[in-house]
């Protein structure tokens, strides 16, 4: 690879899975050509914890925390909050349906009752 003076290279570096961390870093750098050329440096830089956060984010290798996911809470919630409402009802209308048939049973037999006697009409 030929190279112009001047020329940066954005070298990727592996975490192996590990966040990077905020702090002062030192790099020792070694090139070297197939003719035999070598260059060698060191460099100290420092990553800030805006830096940190953002290589963090763009790690793909990394488990990004999303936090609690709301959109299924409410779902879950919401679901409950109607089956308990189709439960009841359901069962509302079962009850209606018994008393219409015994009204409809009484008025059939017209019957009263009073204390522990039944007089039919």
């Amino acid at each position: 690879m030929r190279m112009a003076p001047n020329t940066t290279i954005n070298f990727p570096v592996p975490m192996n899975g590990e966040k990077m961390m905020s702090g002062d870093y030192k790099a020792k750098i070694l090139v070297t050509t197939l003719s035999g050329g070598r260059w060698e440096w060191e460099k100290t830089f420092t990553i800030s914890n805006d830096e940190a956060e953002k290589f963090n984010e763009q790690d793909l290798t990394l488990t990004q925390d999303s936090g609690v996911n709301w959109l299924l809470v409410g779902l879950i919630i919401a679901t409950v909050l109607l089956l308990a409402l189709l439960i009841f009802l359901l069962i509302r209308m079962k009850n209606k349906k018994k008393r219409t048939s015994q009204k409809q049973q009484n008025k059939k037999g017209r019957t009263k009752t009073k204390g522990n006697r039944e007089w039919r009409f």
